[in-house]
Order: C-alpha cells, then structure tokens, then sequence
C-alpha cells in the first residue's frame, strides 16, 4: 500500500512479508525493500527529497505504536515517554525534520517536533499534521481550532480567515504556506486550500 513519494520517484508504503505481515517498505524501480522495524509490523508514511522516511512502528502485540524514522538506511525510534502510550508522525521535511503527536488516556493529545540531529521536543497541547522546510508547523488543537506553529509562536487560522468558516483539519502546508484541509462552513464540511496574503515566513 503505498503512500508518498518524492521527487526522486521513490515510493514508500507498507508491504506485506512472507508471514503475510505489514511491514515499511520502500520502492525503487518498482522493488521492494521491507525496512527494519520492532517485529511488530509497522508503516513508512513519508520521504522527503532526500530520502529520510518518518512512519511508525508497533512497539507490543497490545498495539502501542512508536514514530520511527528511516535515516541512511538506520532506524531512529521516538517512543512514547509515559503517560502516553501512543506516538504518532505523518510528515517529514527536507531537513529531516518529523511531527506528529503524542495519545494518552482520557486527556487531549500533545504535540511535538523532532529534528534530525536532536532529540525531539514536546511543544504542547495539540496534533501536528504538516511541515514545511521553513520550520513552520500546521496542527489543530481541539475546541482552539487550527494552528501555525513556528519558534515558540502560534498562530490561530480561524483568526486570519473569513469569520463564516472555521479550519478543522490543516493536512499539507508547503514552502509558501499554502495549505489544504478541511474546513466547516455553515455546519458543512468542506475540502480548502489556504492560501496567505499577510503571513509571511
């Protein structure tokens, strides 16, 4: 199953092994390569233009999940520090940058940034979907809605965009800071692209 693929058509997925079990994978000139994981199945979800993956991997048989991230043919893994038990990444950028976010039991979920060379950092409350190679982050945190996040600021979309639509789900940001998404106008749920006259990076 795949799932991204960059500039250098090199496609990462999930691939099934001979046990029939999920496992990350990549493809180059239509070969697979299943990459290493935990021995608990695992998916790449992204690879940037430089060839680093960010996905996940299951950590037990009870179905915590780790963010692993794929780096020169080595396998980083952030697991979830407690109270969590659950880490979750779905973006790269090309500096090697991964977010995503953290899942505890019955309280909201944090947020957080992990930069290639480092260790990665727990911004706050929230969810991270996007990141652009400028750093800037898009998320959503419950009832305060959508966000950028970028150096310790926030900013609010629902804040900068027409008061009849609210922004629930930023999913992609590029360079530029444009962005799709899901947006609510009256009560209806609607695809959007955002695109900024004001924001600059």
């Amino acid at each position: 199953m795949p799932y991204s693929v960059n500039d250098e058509r090199q496609i990462v997925g999930w691939c099934e092994d001979e046990h029939g079990k999920c496992c990350p994978c990549l493809w180059t000139n239509t070969h697979p390569e299943l990459f290493e994981d935990r021995g608990f199945g695992g998916v790449a979800l992204q690879i940037n233009n430089e060839g680093t993956i960010v996905g996940e991997v299951g950590l037990s048989r009870s179905g915590n999940i780790a963010v692993a991230r794929w780096h020169l043919g080595n396998l980083q893994l952030f697991e979830p520090p407690a109270p969590y038990y659950t880490a979750r990444a779905f973006r790269i950028n090309n500096h090697g940058l991964a977010v995503g976010y953290l899942m505890q039991d019955g309280k909201p979920s944090d947020f957080f940034v992990w930069p290639l060379a480092g260790t990665p950092t727990i911004v706050g409350r929230g969810e991270a979907y996007g990141v652009n190679d400028e750093g800037w982050v898009a998320g959503q945190d419950g009832d305060k809605g959508a966000f950028l996040f970028r150096e310790n600021k926030f900013i609010w979309l629902d804040d900068i965009v027409d008061t009849s639509w609210k922004i629930m789900w930023p999913f992609r940001l590029i360079n530029d800071l444009r962005m799709v998404g899901v947006g609510k106008r009256h009560s209806i749920d609607r695809a959007v692209l955002l695109v900024p006259r004001y924001l600059t990076p």
